[in-house]
């Protein structure tokens, strides 16, 4: 504790000696404005980042997938030629069967690339900041409703009152 001397004159009272409370209270203020303000530009850079890299991904993943999809036109033709080589007797049915497995294993790549897109999608949108719930979200699509059914996809799905919507104008 420090000692506060004051004197009072009337209705005014003027500390003359606290032992340097005040300005060390006020050293203190600086020091944690200066570590919130650290920890405010860390989040602030490393969301910028976050979404840079989301951003990338998701370019990167749509040339890709124009790559992939040029090389399963490419494993169709060689098949397809293949296919006429067999049926006239030029090949075997071994380089038909090599033609039709390098063309499988294009497709399943394109599927993996296509979902590999999905993903950076995904994490794009999260790091732009969607798919968080509050928690007064969270309360809202777990309470019950008037039924006493909790809300879910089965029950909006399954639901025999579904009202028809107006398109008219």
């Amino acid at each position: 504790m420090s000692r506060i001397i004051f004197i009072n004159y009337g209705w005014h009272v003027c500390f003359i000696f606290n032992a340097g409370s005040i300005s060390a209270q006020y050293d203190i203020a600086k020091e944690e404005y200066k570590q919130a303000n650290l920890a405010y530009r860390s989040t602030v850079l490393r969301a910028y980042f976050e979404v840079n890299d989301a951003m990338n991904s998701f370019r990167r993943s749509e040339l890709a997938i124009e790559a992939q999809q040029d090389l399963v036109a490419a494993s169709k033709e060689y098949t397809r030629l293949a296919m006429l080589r067999y049926r006239n007797g030029v090949s075997s049915s071994l380089d038909l069967m090599d033609a039709q497995r390098s063309l499988f294993n294009a497709e399943l790549t394109l599927s993996q690339v296509r979902r590999d897109r999905l993903l950076s999608m995904i994490t794009l949108y999260r790091s732009l900041g969607g798919g968080v719930l509050t928690e007064q979200e969270l309360r809202e699509v777990h309470s019950p409703d008037e039924t006493g059914n909790t809300f879910n996809s089965s029950n909006t799905a399954d639901s025999s009152n579904t009202s028809a919507v107006n398109t008219e104008s």
